[in-house]
C-alpha cells in the first residue's frame, strides 16, 4: 500500500498557503480602500451635480435632448439609455 498524500502524489493540485499578512500589506489594502472610496465619491458628486443641471432644465430644454423628467433619477445613476429609451418608444423624440 503507497502512504503517499494527496499532496505529494498530485503536487500540481496542492493548495498554495496563504500569504502571510505583513503592515504593509495592511497599508496596501487600506490605501486603495481609499482609492476606491474617493472615486465613488467623485462619481456620486458629478451623478449629483448632472442631476442638478437637469433638474434645472425645462420640460422644452429636456425634450430637445430627448429625455424626459421622469429619467433624470436613470440618467444621474447611469442606467438610462437613449437607445433603450427609444426601443420603448419609437417615436420618441419626433418633433410635431
Amino acid at each position: 500500500m503507497n502512504c503517499q498524500t494527496h499532496a505529494t502524489r498530485y503536487p500540481a493540485l496542492a493548495v498554495p498557503a496563504p500569504p502571510a499578512i505583513t503592515p504593509a500589506g495592511v497599508v496596501r489594502a487600506w490605501r486603495a480602500l481609499a482609492a476606491r472610496l474617493a472615486a465613488w465619491a467623485v462619481q456620486r458628486r458629478r451623478a449629483a451635480d448632472d442631476l442638478d443641471l437637469l433638474a434645472g432644465m425645462s420640460e422644452r430644454e429636456l425634450h430637445d435632448l430627448g429625455i424626459s423628467r421622469s429619467s433624470l433619477q436613470a440618467i444621474a445613476a447611469g442606467a438610462w439609455t437613449r437607445d433603450r429609451a427609444d426601443a420603448l418608444d419609437p417615436g420618441r423624440g419626433a418633433i410635431d
